[in-house]
């Protein structure tokens, strides 16, 4: 190092020879994460004059610069640099083009810690057509990485899974380190699917691999902090705090506060879930003042979260109150509309343990509004949707009928012409005449087939519509009613001090407003199905974290009626199907199990493979349904609605989509029940065969560790 400064400074060096030892020495501080010795050094060599075929130089330096402030976390400025490279100044030189697939990493890395993941996928796959054409082999696994790592944060879990197994392909004996990253990208993977062993087995190997290849301090507290982690969800504490801590004192001794800040944080975690507030207060307030300090809002505003919360159970209710008003501004101001729910809800309970009701009030129709906004926005667009579907088959529907009609007038009128011209004919044209004859009668008979076939169609479309709208009068009219004079109750309630009423008021508002959710989703979906507009996106994916998804969903309901929920799956099953049908069929069966199974009862979710189908099952061991109703079970009926064992009020619509759905999916529904013993569903899916090797899906929920 003292060699290469005193050449740098030698009057006698050529700007060429010292630009190159100025970008190498502002390389080995970003490998150091030496931020500002980066910039000082790359800064420098942008001040020289740029060399003749020397662009790569320039490229090289501006990405310096971009890499310097991505770890400072100033990451509008790393991309103020980053955007100086022009792609199209670029030339064909090996050099040029491997600073140009660099540049554009990081270009990627930006747009990700900016949450524009649309840009960084894109530069990513820029850059990685590049490290294809130069044959970079390492290069190649190492952008494959950072697009699984994106996919995965998004939910795109077989394009994350072909971009990580790809990369392990590309891998040789140079790229420990990107084998040490895959490990640790697929040990978060583990977690989220809660299958913790084989997440302690690749955190390990990450572990291991770091320590043998790069000895980075990056990938080594990484490593420990997922171990921690994962002995956190197995419920074994020691283990936890000792690797979380051996990965802290590994960031201290590299000088890394993001990475001590983001152990600590780890640990606050740790103890919320024990109840441990005040270690939790302890940890998350390192958390808070380095990421206030260093100004990277989005983790800054996590532990403003975290250590809020542990006040509010500390009984420490300014503090709380202040945090939590501050952290709320600060995620509108970032657009984060899931922490800004997170906030809302936490200031509702802080107010109203200060019996301000009307503030808490106030903060919990916000939390509703905002739970629900991107939701009504997206229901608000496809019943529009619904709606001009609707007139659009109606305005098809009239036209062909009036197309028909047409045809068969004109077809008259030939049939008069061509009689006068058989009496003008004689006798010698009988047989043309006879022939002509048939034509025509076979022509009207399908021409009026054709009437009444468009005729029967139109009367079914109609009748439709009014079954739809009879329902919509109907049974919109019971969630509706509650909430009439609710303002009067509210009021009275609160001049009578009386907290109990309002708590029971306040169940009964959310008990009508989930009714109403529920029937207008089916009544959506069900119209949708009905004017052909049904969406149908296939995926492959596995079962076990979607049926995960329904025990969560179901969790209060079926706590509040003390029925037990089994999922019987024996291994990993792979389905292709489109997700949100799916959902929607689970949604409904559970909800049906849930309506009629009496409390203390039980209902059973079975997923076996049999060759090319996956055959679910849901059970219950509920009221059953009478023999003379199993007929229609699947047909709209307005008369059909029933009422659960706690008098849950049902449209009929739910097993109607049931059965939609299903079909979409490829897939046969069947019912079997007897009054008094319960009732089974079973539904097919064809079933999808894993080929890439042993599976990993899941969610980055750290920062991105790029390569």
């Amino acid at each position: 190092m003292d060699s290469i400064k005193s050449i740098i400074h030698h009057t006698g060096t050529a700007d060429s020879t010292r630009i190159n030892l100025l970008l190498d020495l502002a390389e080995y501080y970003r490998q150091t994460r030496i931020p500002d010795s980066t910039i000082f050094y790359a800064e420098w060599a942008l001040s020289l004059p740029e060399q003749s075929g020397k662009y790569h130089q320039h490229i090289q330096a501006l990405r310096l610069m971009g890499a310097s402030y991505v770890i400072k976390n100033d990451y509008p400025t790393a991309q103020t640099y980053l955007d100086q490279i022009v792609p199209e100044e670029a030339t064909s030189d090996k050099p040029t083009q491997m600073e140009m697939a660099n540049a554009l990493n990081y270009k990627g890395i930006v747009a990700g810690y900016l949450g524009d993941f649309k840009q960084c996928i894109r530069y990513y796959e820029e850059s990685l057509i590049i490290h294809k054409a130069l044959e970079d082999s390492n290069a190649i696994a190492g952008r494959l990485t950072n697009l699984g790592n994106v996919h995965m944060r998004l939910g795109n879990y077989p394009a994350a899974i072909s971009s990580l197994f790809e990369a392990f392909n590309y891998l040789n004996e140079h790229g420990s380190e990107t084998r040490a990253i895959l490990n640790l990208n697929l040990g978060e993977c583990y977690i989220l699917l809660e299958d913790y062993e084989k997440a302690r087995q690749q955190a390990q190997k990450a572990l291991e691999g770091f320590k043998s290849s790069t000895q980075s301090p990056v990938g080594i507290s990484e490593s420990h902090y997922i171990l921690g982690n994962v002995y956190s969800k197995m419920g074994l504490q020691d283990s936890c705090i000792l690797h979380i801590n051996r990965g802290v004192s590994v960031a201290l001794r590299a000088n890394d506060g993001d990475r001590v800040a983001e152990g600590h944080y780890y640990l606050a975690l740790h103890y919320q879930s024990n109840e441990e507030w005040n270690k939790v207060v302890e940890n998350a307030m390192i958390t808070y003042q380095h990421f206030e300090e260093v100004k990277s809002p989005r983790r800054y505003v996590a532990a403003l979260l975290v250590l809020s919360e542990a006040y509010r159970k500390l009984q420490e209710t300014q503090k709380s109150l202040s945090l939590a008003e501050k952290g709320l501004s600060l995620t509108r101001e970032l657009q984060l509309k899931g922490t800004e729910k997170d906030f809302l809800i936490l200031l509702s309970r802080l107010y109203a343990s200060q019996n301000n009701f009307s503030t808490a009030y106030q903060l919990s129709l916000e939390y509703s509004a905002v739970k629900d906004s991107v939701l009504n926005q997206e229901k608000t667009r496809q019943i529009a949707s619904i709606e001009a579907l609707y007139e659009n088959e109606k305005r098809e529907q009239q036209l062909a009928l009036a197309v028909a009609r047409q045809k068969a007038a004109q077809s008259r009128l030939e049939e008069r012409k061509t009689r006068e011209l058989f009496l003008i004919a004689g006798l010698m044209m009988t047989m043309v005449v006879l022939a002509l004859g048939i034509f025509l009668y076979v022509t009207l008979r399908q021409n009026k087939k054709v009437v009444d076939d468009q005729n029967t169609r139109l009367q079914n479309l109609i009748g439709t519509k009014d079954r739809f709208f009879s329902i919509i009068g109907h049974d919109l009219r019971g969630p509706i009613t509650s909430f009439a004079g609710i303002n009067n109750l509210i009021k009275w309630y609160i001049e009578k001090n009386d907290e109990k009423k309002l708590r029971e008021l306040g169940e009964n508002i959310s008990k009508s407003a989930e009714q109403l959710d529920t029937l207008l989703n089916n009544l959506l979906n069900w119209a949708m199905a009905q004017t052909e507009g049904l969406p149908y996106h296939p995926e492959s994916f596995l079962l076990e974290p979607l049926i995960s998804e329904i025990e969560a969903l179901f969790k209060n309901q079926l706590k509040g009626k003390n029925i037990t929920l089994v999922v019987k799956i024996t291994e990993p099953i792979w389905v292709l199907a489109d997700k949100n049908a799916l959902l929607l069929v689970l949604r409904n069966l559970v909800s049906n199990a849930l309506k009629f199974t009496a409390e203390k009862g039980s209902i059973e979710i079975v997923c076996q493979q049999q060759e090319e189908q996956v055959i679910i099952k849901v059970q219950d061991s509920g009221v059953g349904i009478p023999k003379e109703k199993l007929k229609t079970l699947f047909e709209l009926n307005e008369s059909k609605s029933t009422f659960g064992t706690s008098n849950e009020k049902g449209t009929g619509l739910g097993l109607i989509l049931c059965k939609e759905y299903v079909s979409l999916n490829k897939g046969t529904i069947t019912v079997n029940s007897h009054p008094g013993a319960g009732t089974v569903f079973t539904f097919t899916l064809p079933a999808y065969r894993v080929t890439e090797g042993e599976p990993a899906i899941a969610d980055f929920n750290n920062p991105f560790f790029n390569t």
